[in-house]
């Protein structure tokens, strides 16, 4: 709870929003002065930001409000253009809405689309047409149809993605040892120019003042700098911290091995490791979020090592030094991440486990990093191999698809509920075919079953039809030969459905009865259209096959004689029987 006299920061000044996080750990600004367009408009659309990113807003996260902040552009720069004489929102038609749409529309998604829905649900000028409009396209554009990774891709991937970890393993390994080296001495005998000794002569200075040799009027020395860079192939900085690329790897591997949201991974913090008492087994505070969750958006839970997704399997029977380094265990990859941001967490003083080096701002940030192909291609150029389906499947890597690849495998909740599992398995292409397989199964069995079970005999003579026997009943789809003794009611009067009369050795079929048939076939197979398929294969497939194999003992021109008989009395009829309202009561 907030303590007393507590109120909240500031958001916006003049045409500037504040973003501040839950936690005031992340701040940054937003100048809406930048925009393109009418005052009025970028007025409007600054309101609608601010709620979406204030208190009771849906963006607790920068990266959230850096999404948010691009659709704003993107919305702003196409009103400009496409309606500059809008003056509000309100003037923003559907049609409007759908070409907006169109011009931010993202080949790895529809998060765009989401964002503009949070932007004009936020408004309080927005058209509702226009909101229900947005909302329409996002359930038409769902990432539903986001597929998981086949087993031979998966494998691929995760392939790629270890290596680029281990090779970060080894460099900062080493380059920790060089700068050991040095300062113990080892490496005084070689020559000032020496590539080892150069190197680690920066990287000492590096990691005690944080950077490079200067000389005394402040600028670098770049030849030290120069010469350490030619003897590792890399940045300095990078020698002794994890790379963008590579905490993109290790998350994406973390993604795939637990199944965790990417938010959620990339926002882990650093464990926090407290013993009751020196012999006692540390204990770990967790206090991962995932906001989508709301009310239930902490989890933090108190656990011995590890959140139960990163702990080792009690499967895995692998020794415990081998679990702390492993690249294929979450335990040992979470453990690693830790080690080799260690330094980095230090400096920042994050208490975020992923910290990187990211050379295009030649700083070290932590958080989600972000992505491109283009970036991807960078960091797997070794993993590429020219072959165009391999180097896509690497270059177009989604952790999206990963965290579904995970799902699809385990078939369990992870940090969701079992509805949203179960709607997440629903849209994978492996999942349905597995279901359309046990419906098939069933169908079959359900079909062989009744063709077993059928007992209704077939008469074919066609003078049977003009002169039915007036001690006998018709039963809709044949003739009772003794509706006073059923076999299903211990020889008592038939107490049965109807559709039973296919299964009982009292009924007769005659070409009379044809038409009820096919009619009764007809209102089977358009049911099929309208109530869930497992439900009609149990309850009706059966029946179907059934009254076909029936009907087929007719000669053609008999079935085709009914066929044409068939009236809105017989239609009537099949459907109130289909439907169970002609059973006896």
């Amino acid at each position: 709870m907030p303590t007393a006299g507590w109120e909240p920061p500031q958001r916006t000044a003049g045409q500037v929003v504040m973003f501040v996080s839950d936690d005031g750990s992340q701040r940054k600004d937003y100048d809406f002065a930048t925009l393109e367009g009418s005052e009025a408009i970028k007025g409007e659309l600054l309101d609608a930001f601010s709620e979406a990113v204030g208190h009771l807003g849906g963006m607790r996260r920068e990266s959230s409000a850096r999404g948010l902040w691009t659709v704003v552009r993107k919305t702003a720069r196409w009103i400009a253009l496409n309606r500059p004489n809008a003056t509000s929102l309100s003037e923003i038609s559907v049609a409007d809405a759908r070409m907006l749409l169109l011009s931010m529309r993202h080949p790895n998604g529809d998060l765009p689309v989401s964002l503009a829905r949070v932007l004009f649900t936020h408004s309080d000028c927005a058209n509702d047409a226009v909101i229900r409009e947005l909302a329409r396209h996002i359930a038409k554009h769902s990432r539903g149809n986001l597929q998981p990774y086949t087993e031979d891709e998966w494998r691929l991937i995760s392939t790629a993605l270890r290596g680029l970890v281990r090779r970060a393993r080894i460099r900062i390994t080493k380059h920790r040892q060089l700068v050991a080296d040095y300062r113990a001495g080892l490496l005084d005998n070689l020559d000032a120019r020496d590539p080892r000794r150069c190197t680690a002569e920066a990287l000492d200075h590096y990691l005690r003042t944080r950077d490079l040799p200067r000389t005394n009027s402040g600028a670098r020395l770049t030849a030290v700098g120069e010469r350490a860079r030619a003897a590792a192939g890399r940045p300095l900085k990078s020698l002794v911290h994890l790379t963008i690329g590579e905490a993109w790897a290790i998350g994406a591997l973390l993604i795939g091995l637990t199944g965790l949201n990417p938010s959620t991974v990339f926002h882990l913090p650093v464990p926090d490791f407290r013993a009751t008492a020196p012999d006692e087994p540390s204990v770990v505070l967790v206090n991962a979020v995932k906001h989508r969750r709301g009310s239930r958006a902490a989890m933090t839970v108190p656990l011995a090592a590890l959140p139960t997704e990163l702990h080792p399997s009690a499967a895995d029977s692998r020794p415990q030094h081998v679990l702390n380094t492993s690249l294929t265990s979450p335990y040992g990859l979470f453990m690693l991440l830790l080690d080799l941001t260690t330094l980095a967490r230090n400096w920042t003083d994050s208490s975020c486990a992923f910290v990187f080096y990211a050379t295009s701002s030649r700083g070290l940030s932590d958080g989600i990093p972000k992505t491109t192909t283009q970036l991807k291609e960078t960091w797997l150029r070794e993993f590429l191999t020219g072959d165009e389906a391999h180097d896509s499947l690497l270059t177009t890597v989604d952790l999206r698809r990963i965290r579904r690849t995970h799902l699809e495998r385990h078939r369990r909740p992870v940090a969701h509920t079992r509805a949203t599992l179960s709607r997440y398995l629903r849209g994978m292409q492996t999942v349905k075919e597995e279901g359309f397989q046990i419906v098939r199964e069933a169908l079959d069995a359900e079909v062989n079953s009744a063709l077993a079970r059928r007992q209704m005999h077939v008469e074919v003579a066609s003078h049977d039809s003009d002169d039915p026997d007036p001690a006998k009943q018709d039963t809709v789809l044949g003739e009772c030969t003794d509706y006073e003794h059923s076999p299903f009611d211990g020889g008592h009067i038939c107490r049965q459905t109807f559709l039973t009369c296919l299964d009982c050795t009292n009924a007769r079929a005659f070409p009379r009865h044809l038409p009820f048939q096919l009619a009764a076939i007809d209102a089977i197979r358009e049911l099929r259209t309208q109530i869930p398929l497992p439900q009609w294969t149990f309850e009706f497939s059966g029946r179907l096959a059934q009254l076909e194999q029936i009907t087929s003992e007719f000669a053609v021109h008999q079935r085709d004689a009914a066929r044409k008989q068939i009236n809105d009395d017989h239609r009537q009829l099949a459907s109130r029987l289909i439907a169970g309202e002609l059973n006896p009561s």
